[in-house]
């Protein structure tokens, strides 16, 4: 396995909800900083798969003990042998999907539909 440290600074930016096969999108118009994502660890095994992604800031679809997003199945053991895969990931953490969430951050964000 291998490990790198990726110090681009990455804001949420989208909250997608999923019921009963119905997509709602809004715009998240307030953000506090402890949510923006400074800098990020991917970590690949050894056929340069991604594995997990950890990062310190606030975010619902992470683990707030082990530090671990939760990766959408889009990127789960995607092939990451070239840099250019970092917007994908980059794109995946600006979402926060409810659907699968250890928190929901009502109280300190600010949102609109679209």
């Amino acid at each position: 396995m291998r490990s790198f440290v990726i110090s681009r600074t990455v804001i949420p930016n989208r909250i997608v909800d999923n019921e009963n096969g119905v997509y709602r999108i809004w715009r998240i118009t307030k953000l506090p900083l402890w949510y923006h994502i400074r800098n990020y660890e991917i970590v690949l095994n050894n056929n340069h798969e991604l594995i997990k992604i950890k990062f310190k800031a606030r975010h619902p679809n992470k683990d707030p003990v082990t530090n671990e997003y939760c990766l959408p199945k889009t990127l789960q053991n995607i092939q990451c042998s070239d840099i250019k895969i970092l917007p994908f990931i980059e794109q995946a953490m600006r979402i926060y999907q409810l659907n699968n969430c250890y928190f929901v951050p009502w109280n300190d964000i600010k949102w609109e539909e679209f």
